[in-house]
């Protein structure tokens, strides 16, 4: 049997460390996705924090009367 080599250890730790941190970039960039707004207008994906679309300039808000903005709590 051969005796333990601390290098191979560094080298598989080193390893799981990047496979690690490309899941959580990964994990991270779905996660901040799913939040962007989409255009209505050109469906162009946008910054989670833009009021306007990049692309088209088309306002990512919605309009005042609209469904989305309906409280519905007075039945």
């Amino acid at each position: 049997m051969r005796p333990f080599q601390p290098m191979t250890f560094l080298v598989i730790l080193a390893l799981a460390i990047c496979i690690l941190a490309g899941l959580w970039i990964l994990w991270r960039a779905a996660r901040l996705r799913s939040a962007a707004p989409r255009c209505t207008r050109c469906k162009t994906e946008n910054r989670p924090d833009a009021r306007f679309c990049a692309c088209c300039g088309a306002s990512l808000q919605p309009a005042p009367g609209s469904t989305e903005e309906k409280d519905t709590t007075h039945a």
